[in-house]
């Protein structure tokens, strides 16, 4: 019975440190978009694309839902190889990539289109939607 109750204890008890991450990532999981948002004004005014430059930028955030999806068939056919660990290597790379190439360029345009904002933004964008995918089954092994 004390072994019980022993266990019971462990299983209830929770490491504030892991809570106060898991509400870090929760927060900062989307914050390179939400940051490209928050610059919008800023963003119309000097690149060529004007105010349709939102609607394009949304249509970029919602094409790179197919990271998800590309990771959950790499996932499944090469799960040796698609790890959680190399795929959140890769996010790492690829965002940390994006954002310090997109401070550079983004005001940059090749035919008077913004084309590294774009892909640029296509980058951070994809981390943002893949993080969750991957990050969560990571996170369960925590209390």
């Amino acid at each position: 019975m004390y072994q019980a109750k022993m266990a019971s204890n462990q299983e209830n008890s929770r490491d504030v440190r892991v809570d106060l991450l898991s509400a870090g990532y929760g927060l900062g999981s989307w914050i390179a978009m939400t940051g490209l948002w928050v610059e919008l004004p800023v963003l119309v005014q000097r690149l060529p694309e004007g105010w349709a430059l939102a609607s394009q930028l949304a249509l970029f955030l919602q094409v790179a839902n197919i990271g998800p999806i590309i990771y959950g068939l790499f996932h499944h056919w090469w799960p040796r190889w698609a790890t959680e660990r190399a795929a959140t290597h890769f996010q790492l790379a690829l965002g940390a990539f994006s954002t310090l190439l997109l401070i550079f360029t983004w005001s940059m345009t090749v035919n008077n289109i913004s084309v590294p904002f774009f892909v640029l933004s296509f980058g951070l964008s994809i981390v943002d939607c893949t993080s969750s995918v991957v990050f969560l089954p990571f996170m369960a092994n925590f209390k």
